[in-house]
């Protein structure tokens, strides 16, 4: 709004409303209780993660590097086909991400359900959103599938936390949750560049070829997801079954 008002210039100013956001932690956010911990080094967190974490991470690039094709052509979108103004793109985005605060207050609840099931969910949830982003031919349509695609995302970023959180051992001081933070930077670094060598490859332009992109790459990404959690889940119900009869023997 500020951008189509005055200036482009003018829509970097949204970024000093962090300022109030520190000033109220500041102020008011409780500082935890100090507990002597020994911090690991950065050998033994690399050593220690299993392949689990390091799954997760990978999976976690590639979401984010397909997730970013919307990010980066939505706006380009609306704009190139007169659809609406700087204001109607970046209202999309914003649904966008109101669609993952939705969601995020029924995480617990979702995770609780499926909890070995619920990313490869938020996955197919985020292609449905944005597959519907390149059908659709009317901002309102657009803004319901910006939504949609929103909620898938605010699965698959707190599921794929709290899976490495748990994965983590904060006793001796090692935590995994840096792996999926830095997961997610460097999707958000590969994507541009990984979705020119593909559109240069089938003589396409960014746009809406770059949603369709995004969202059969999510949906294969779902269907791997899925299948490698549905032999993990199957190898756990074996080992148990084995060291239940092993007790039982005993």
């Amino acid at each position: 709004m500020l951008a189509d008002a005055y200036n482009w210039q003018f829509g970097f100013l949204v970024y000093l409303f962090p300022i109030w956001i520190l000033a109220i932690t500041f102020l008011y956010l409780p500082e935890p209780k100090r507990t002597q911990v020994e911090n690991a080094s950065l050998k033994e967190i690399l050593f220690s993660a299993s392949k689990t974490v390091y799954g997760f991470t990978l999976g976690q690039v590639f979401y984010t590097a397909l997730v970013f094709g919307y990010v980066t052509n939505i706006s380009v979108i609306i704009q190139a086909e007169k659809l609406g103004s700087a204001t109607e793109a970046g209202l999309a985005i914003s649904l966008f991400t109101l669609g993952t605060l939705l969601v995020g207050f029924f995480f617990g609840r979702l995770r609780q359900l499926w909890p070995h099931f619920n990313i490869p969910f938020g996955i197919i949830l985020t292609a449905f959103g944005i597959l519907w982003c390149f059908y659709a031919k009317d901002l309102t349509f657009i803004f319901m599938a910006s939504l949609v695609g929103g909620m898938g995302l605010g699965i698959v970023i707190p599921g794929v936390l709290a899976r490495i959180s748990d994965l983590s051992n904060l006793a001796k001081g090692i935590s995994f949750v840096g792996f999926a933070v830095a997961a997610q930077g460097l999707g958000a670094i590969i994507s541009p560049f990984m979705y020119q060598l593909t559109l240069h490859s089938f003589g396409q332009e960014g746009g809406r070829f770059t949603l369709f992109l995004a969202a059969i790459g999510l949906l294969a990404l779902a269907i791997i997801w899925l299948v490698i959690t549905s032999l993990a889940k199957k190898g756990s119900v074996q080992t148990d079954y084995e060291t239940s009869n092993s007790t039982d023997v005993i």
